[in-house]
């Protein structure tokens, strides 16, 4: 008996301590503890923090273990881009949050073959639907116009919160590109797919979790949180809301012409490839598009109104900016951006500093890569440390400080830095980029145009970020008073 027992804990403790120990072809990285790895060192709301820390103390190149998760980070912008400009790096891990319901379709989640078709055929058909074309443009005056009238306008003068109302604005254009159809503001579809997006978004940092315990989570999603139940949920819920307009779509569907919109294009191609390009990745493809415009282009007009409220000083330059080279007759145009250099300055500063997705979404190795020197085996996690780029202060003085004067020349000419990397880079980079900055700048211009931004008396904002955001970093709740200039 008691032979048995110093044979199980001698086991036990040669596997806590081979659980400390990184394999051969690893980077440095913090010590590990026996079984969590770094699991308790990881600030859970915020864990951006922790690896800007790391890259302090561990270099551009460096390994943590989140649980029984091996994970390399990478925090300097040119090995960012070499490694995710290869296809090697191209893949997704194949985790909780890549495998449940999304499993493996859509834009995001998918790779091999499927990926690449997919984003193939969904940038040459956003590109013919109207994206960096005049009826693109047209659709986002459409969409700014109304937001102005039935939200600014009416609550001048009183503080008062941008609400949903913004998030829909700004998808009610890529939604017109998908299906062809354009909401009100108010429209109780339009708001409840924005309140799904918050809770799958909520569900998803709940998934990434998972990964860390190992064998243990296929125990306590059964007994504990009932996966079964929640995964029907989800799937019952993503259906609910964007399988009807699929289906309206299929049943009108014609082959002669030029299709409608991205719905109508894929349903096409769907016909061409069944096997590969099936309804639910079809489907997980149309809530791709509706997420990346919500997550990326809202969250950065909340960032962009709250630093303008709190740099007052800005706010009348860019409007200066905007009265000599477009006026007020009419409203600004995508054909004014050269024309615009400082208001182009604060929108990359708003980008850099909102930092808005401090981790890319994580890449998994396809096949042996060598990356900074060291030699990763296929299946092995990489993540964008992206807040530590947009904060180093080597490539940007003061980091923590809004200047959009960073980002202009001697001459006050416009200079882009492909250090900030809002949209990721690489294969992998944001299909909805131009898309999205195109968005950026009507809304933005349009409403320093016609109206002043001010934190109501005695309120300022610290730039906080909202614990409640999940993976998106959001700015904490704020109320702003508009003033029509």
């Amino acid at each position: 008996m008691y032979v048995w027992v110093v044979v199980v804990l001698l086991s036990l403790l040669v596997w806590a301590w081979n659980s400390t120990r990184r394999p051969a072809w690893c980077p440095p990285g913090p010590p590990l503890l026996p079984w969590l790895g770094n699991l308790l060192s990881i600030n859970a709301a915020q864990p951006y923090h922790s690896l800007r820390l790391w890259a302090r103390q561990f270099g551009a190149v460096y390994h943590i273990r989140v649980g029984v998760t091996d994970l390399v980070i990478l925090s300097d912008p040119a090995v960012i881009r070499e490694a995710f400009g290869r296809m090697e790096l191209a893949g997704r891990p194949d985790s909780e949050l890549f495998r449940f319901v999304v499993a493996g379709t859509g834009l995001v989640g998918s790779q091999g073959e499927l990926w690449q078709a997919s984003r193939r055929l969904t940038l040459h058909h956003l590109k013919n639907f109207g994206m960096g074309k005049g009826t693109l443009e047209a659709s986002m005056h459409v969409q700014i116009g109304s937001f102005m009238d039935e939200i600014l306008t009416p609550g001048c003068g009183g503080a008062m919160e941008m609400g949903t109302a913004l998030n829909v604005a700004v998808v009610n254009t890529i939604w017109k590109l998908v299906a062809s159809e354009e909401l009100s503001l108010t429209d109780p579809k339009m708001t409840s797919i924005i309140q799904y997006l918050a809770k799958s978004i909520e569900f998803a940092q709940s998934l990434a979790a998972w990964d860390a315990i190992g064998w243990l989570k296929h125990m306590v999603w059964r007994v504990v949180y009932k996966r079964d139940r929640m995964e029907q949920e989800v799937k019952d819920l993503m259906e609910a809301v964007f399988l009807p307009g699929i289906e309206e779509h299929r049943q009108e569907l014609s082959l002669s012409g030029e299709p409608r919109d991205y719905i109508d294009a894929m349903l096409r191609e769907q016909q061409k490839r069944p096997e590969l390009l099936t309804d639910w990745h079809l489907l997980m493809s149309v809530l791709d598009l509706f997420k990346a415009s919500n997550d990326t282009t809202a969250v950065t007009l909340r960032w962009a109104f709250c630093f303008l409220c709190s740099r007052p000083e800005t706010q009348r330059r860019l409007q200066a900016e905007l009265d000599r080279e477009v006026g007020r007759q009419r409203l600004p145009s995508l054909a004014d951006r050269p024309r615009l250099p400082y208001t182009e300055a604060v929108l990359l500063e708003t980008q850099r500093l909102g930092d808005i997705a401090p981790s890319a979404l994580p890449h998994a190795t396809l096949a042996p890569a060598t990356v900074a020197g060291y030699r990763l085996p296929a299946g092995v996690q990489v993540m964008a440390n992206l807040h530590s780029v947009h904060r180093n202060p080597e490539l940007f003085p003061e980091p923590d400080d809004f200047r959009p004067e960073r980002f202009l020349d001697a001459d006050g000419k416009f200079r882009p830095d492909k250090n900030v990397m809002a949209f990721s880079t690489g294969k992998r980079q944001c299909m909805g980029e131009s898309f999205a900055r195109a968005e950026l700048f009507i809304f933005l211009t349009s409403i320093m145009q016609n109206f002043t931004l001010r934190w109501p008396e005695g309120f300022q904002h610290d730039f906080a970020e909202d614990p409640e955001g999940n993976f998106i970093r959001m700015p904490k709740p704020y109320k702003l008073v508009p003033e029509k200039r």
